[in-house]
């Protein structure tokens, strides 16, 4: 990954964080924890094995859930809570909300509600697909009690032809910080690429003597007036 990559995919969101007081992008560094979050699911084939990991190693993590994926899964959304994980919105079905009105992203964002609510581990966080956005969608977070969570390091791992050839495990344990919200995947045919790198970085990061927190940890850090 070229350093114009790098920088992208560390560095876009980080001024967000003085747009709007409900926009969280990071956690306090170099002190802070590891906050893992993955987005699109559930998948039947990989949220499984993802769960079966984290509780290998008793990590929490948050999962941006979309509301299609849910209303077709409800089981396995449900396992998710059930395991001691939070879970958030992602939309209903993955849409770029850049070019949208306030009034269709906030229909967007309610249809998945209606079914991310009733989950036990469901939190008023919000993850707009593909971080997009635009000074509506914070305005229509606010008005629903959504803190609008970001990241502040992606490895890009949807983007599974490049780490067959490249090292995802490296990436991540050489590029993650203590205090990243780290974006990563369970959501998409190839994630299995994604859990084996975390099979390899989990190991190395709590030999650092790093450890793992879920974004509701950094929400009330900055005492947000969403609920939780």
């Amino acid at each position: 990954m070229n350093r114009f990559s790098l920088f992208f995919h560390r560095s876009i969101h980080q001024p967000l964080r003085f747009f709007s007081d409900n926009i969280i992008v990071c956690g306090a560094q170099p002190a802070g924890k590891i906050h893992l979050t993955f987005d699109d699911g559930p998948h039947p084939g990989n949220t499984p094995k993802l769960l079966h990991l984290l509780n290998r190693f008793v990590i929490p993590a948050t999962f941006f859930l979309t509301g299609k994926c849910v209303a077709s899964m409800p089981e396995l959304a449900e396992e998710i809570s059930q395991q001691g994980h939070i879970v958030g919105n992602h939309g209903w079905s993955h849409q770029n909300m850049r070019f949208h009105s306030a009034h269709h992203i906030r229909q967007n964002i309610q249809h998945c509600h209606d079914y991310v609510a009733d989950l036990s581990g469901f939190r008023y966080i919000f993850r707009p697909p593909f971080g997009a956005w635009n000074p509506a969608l914070f305005h229509v977070c606010k008005s629903l009690n959504y803190a609008v969570v970001f990241w502040s390091y992606s490895a890009a791992d949807y983007n599974f032809r490049y780490w067959q050839k490249k090292d995802l495990a490296g990436e991540l344990i050489n590029r993650v910080r203590p205090g990243d919200i780290l974006l990563l995947h369970d959501g998409y045919a190839r994630a299995e690429q994604t859990i084996g790198a975390l099979m390899e970085a989990i190991p190395y990061w709590q030999d650092c003597g790093f450890t793992f927190g879920d974004v509701t940890e950094l929400l009330q850090q900055k005492k947000l007036q969403s609920q939780f």
